[in-house]
């Protein structure tokens, strides 16, 4: 029996998993990269997540911190995979996103 190309798309489509849960540099990448853009105009996406990169990098766990809280947060409220392997207390706390462009 053949089966038409709309049919196969709805097949793939209900059989899709889940997608990648948002990591910190991507919410970090989120909270920052317009307002870099607007800072620097002209200024190529690529190159900003390069600089926005490079911020990253030099930042502390703790500098880090609310980033990855926000970004759990995100995949969860969206459905989206999220590893069990974090600890519970980190998830409780409140923790409140800096500024943003605080270091650059």
């Amino acid at each position: 029996k053949s089966v038409s190309q709309g049919q196969r798309r709805k097949r793939c489509c209900a059989l899709q998993l889940k997608k990648k849960c948002v990591n910190g540099f991507i919410m970090f990448c989120r909270v920052n990269r317009r307002l870099y853009i607007s800072d620097h105009p002209g200024t190529a996406s690529t190159v900003a997540t390069k600089a926005l990169a490079h911020v990253w990098r030099t930042m502390s766990k703790n500098e880090r911190r609310p980033y990855c809280i926000k970004a759990r947060e995100f995949s969860k409220m969206n459905n989206r995979i999220v590893r069990l392997d974090s600890s519970s207390s980190e998830e409780k706390e409140e923790v409140e996103m800096p500024e943003p462009l605080h270091l650059l």
